[in-house]
């Protein structure tokens, strides 16, 4: 079973575009959840995971953070190490 990362986005948020170019490149699997428009959905979302911004980033549920922890756990291995460790 391999893990899943979830993306909650907006259209016109730079960051989410870098998330989701970042995940691209690295050939990740991704579900992303665009809230463009639905600011109640938005409001929920952040609330629920206690991050303030987009995109807000889950490897199987759990908080990664937005693009500049996914970038981090990126350049320090950990997002690659993290995806390996769940057998397929």
């Amino acid at each position: 079973m391999k893990p899943r990362i979830t993306l909650y986005s907006t259209t016109y948020c730079t960051y989410c575009l870098a998330a989701k170019r970042l995940l691209n490149e690295r050939k990740i699997e991704f579900e992303e959840i665009n809230l463009s428009g639905d600011d109640a959905q938005i409001t929920t979302v952040k609330s629920s995971y206690g991050h303030s911004t987009v995109p807000i980033i889950l490897l199987d549920g759990k908080l990664i953070g937005g693009f500049d922890e996914l970038s981090e756990w990126d350049r320090k291995g950990q997002l690659k190490t993290a995806l390996e460790a769940v057998p397929s």
